[in-house]
């Protein structure tokens, strides 16, 4: 069976579905990190950052590590002893924003009722991470046409028993892989890609279209899918006539063919962005730098010239500083208490004659 997607049916790709919580800018040391004898798998790594001061430790794919990397400063990044890293400043805020989201907004601690860090069966049902979305659909003989409607795309939606299981680090990694320009909003489209291309985005969006449609027999059914996000092939259809033999023809030669060229520009800079995954950002990390110095002035005003006009000045050196600051305050207490009692000591030693 043909599936045509026509371009009303991606009418709400773009729709935000979730928001990363709203989480604290700390900044840590190594020596704040607790580490451990645990080894990660090859293609995994360990990193850990904190929330409220408790140490929260999961296991990212060593991809997501690479586009925390590619997006914050080397400075946001600690290796621990145990080769693991522990996430700072403004990549730590980031991770933890959108772990509060999962953990908390989504549900999974409280929907995790065995507490074995899987959401499965029955705990669906208590997870919010589903979207609803509306669409209708037309047929003819074995053409199916999906189209869309005007109503938005909502996220925070009950899941359901079959879906399959889910760890909170397999959640957390995929979410980091999907917010395609880093700005803590997933949307329809970006939720839909679970960590790949955008293009695997516009063919999931069928394909959950189609499970919701057929449920479970649509695992063993066959589809042919078309995704006219563009219009492309609905316009060729027209521009040749409706023979089925020729429609047909056209659908064959479309499949898995997806152009994009005319995309909005935020769609494009995140494919972009995707694609070349070494290319850094300079305006991010600098809003990413700026954040950090604000937090540094807070903590340490006395030294707020220095941190604005030093781009590379980090906390511990503003903590040798601050402490080398009260050594020398110490000592010049200290000296002066010795000048006050050595004078006091003469003046009783001097016979004074008036």
């Amino acid at each position: 069976m043909y599936i045509h997607a026509t371009p009303s049916f991606f009418v709400n790709a773009d729709d935000a579905v979730f928001k990363a919580s709203k989480a604290e800018l700390y900044l840590k040391n190594k020596e704040d990190f607790k580490t451990s004898d645990v080894v990660s798998k090859n293609n995994e790594v360990k990193i850990s950052f904190f929330e409220n001061e408790k140490q929260i430790s999961l296991n990212l794919s060593k991809e997501s590590l690479e586009l925390l990397k590619t997006h914050f400063n080397e400075n946001n990044f600690l290796s621990l002893s145990d080769g693991s890293i522990g996430l700072n400043a403004s990549a730590a805020k980031f991770v933890l924003g959108w772990y509060k989201d999962i953990a908390y907004e989504r549900g999974f601690l409280n929907a995790d009722l065995d507490k074995n860090g899987i959401i499965s069966d029955y705990e669906h049902l208590g997870f919010k991470n589903s979207v609803k979305s509306s669409f209708w659909t037309s047929s003819d003989d074995d053409i199916m046409f999906l189209n869309g409607t005007n109503d938005k795309a909502q996220g925070y939606a009950q899941g359901k028993i079959g879906h399959k299981n889910l760890s909170l680090d397999e959640l957390l990694d995929t979410t980091i892989k999907s917010d395609k320009n880093f700005d803590g909003v997933l949307t329809n489209l970006e939720k839909s890609s679970n960590g790949g291309s955008l293009n695997e985005g516009y063919e999931n969006l069928v394909k959950e279209a189609l499970e919701r449609i057929y449920e479970e027999k649509a695992k063993d059914m066959s589809f042919s899918i078309i995704a006219d996000v563009e219009g492309k092939v609905a316009k060729n259809i027209g521009e040749r006539g409706k023979s089925k033999q020729a429609v047909k023809q056209i659908y064959d030669n479309f499949l898995g063919k997806i152009n994009l060229s005319s995309l909005n520009k935020n769609e494009q800079e995140h494919i972009n962005f995707f694609e070349n995954l070494n290319t850094k950002n300079p305006k991010l990390k600098k809003d990413s730098k700026e954040l950090e110095k604000e937090l540094l002035m807070q903590k340490y005003p006395e030294f707020k010239a220095l941190i604005q006009s030093n781009e590379n000045i980090d906390e511990t050196q503003l903590k040798n500083l601050k402490a080398k600051r009260q050594t020398s305050k110490n000592y010049q207490a200290l000296s002066k208490q010795d000048l006050r009692q050595e004078f006091s000591q003469a003046v009783f030693k001097t016979d004074l004659e008036i």
